[in-house]
């Protein structure tokens, strides 16, 4: 009685989402993949600052909410340094990632235990909804979202120095990444297959 809701797949497709989730932080896959993503976008805050909530909202996709918005914060530190300390852009950038780790949050059922509660208690009343069909009713409106967001921060914290240009920090994937990286992509299609 007690122990048969361990048994739900719910549980199982969670736990999965954290094993992938810790190896790819302990491996540096993270890191290097959010600072090959702030690469593409170097340069102006508003670039820099779409790259960094692109990069959240999909590390928050297959990882909890709380530890992308740290991993993500750490990175952000390096392009504060290069910001006066007045100027309104550097909220924003740290306003930023949470925003994007919230909306990024609702993409896919692991990202979240109440998006895992709700695809059990939806399972059980007969309502059975894929992994894939959640992501395809979840991605889009979460790219609205990230949209809107960006847009509003770019109004309340604008970048007031003229010229300023931001370089982010380079992190490298390393042998076992590759092989996290291999593991991770390769349970993502199999969630998205099932």
């Amino acid at each position: 009685t007690f122990l048969a809701p361990l048994a739900s797949p719910i549980i199982y497709l969670f736990l999965g989402g954290f094993i992938v989730a810790r190896a790819a932080v302990k491996e540096g896959v993270d890191a290097s993949l959010a600072s090959l993503v702030l690469r593409l976008f170097q340069g102006r805050p508003r670039l820099v600052m779409l790259g960094l909530m692109i990069a959240t909202a999909t590390f928050s996709m297959f990882m909890s909410n709380t530890a992308t918005t740290a991993m993500m914060i750490t990175l952000v530190g390096p392009l504060l340094v290069q910001i006066p300390k007045d100027d309104p852009v550097r909220r924003g950038l740290l306003l930023s990632v949470p925003f994007a780790a919230n909306i990024g949050g609702m993409g896919t059922p692991v990202a979240s235990p109440p998006n895992a509660v709700a695809l059990g208690v939806l399972a059980e009343s007969g309502l059975a909804i894929s992994f894939g069909a959640w992501m395809l009713i979840a991605v889009p409106l979460g790219a609205v979202l990230l949209v809107i967001a960006w847009l509003l921060i770019q109004r309340l914290y604008p970048a007031q120095t003229a010229g300023l240009h931001l370089q982010p920090i380079t992190s490298r994937l390393t042998g076992r990444g590759y092989v996290v990286l291999a593991v991770a992509l390769s349970t993502i299609a199999l969630w998205l297959a099932a």
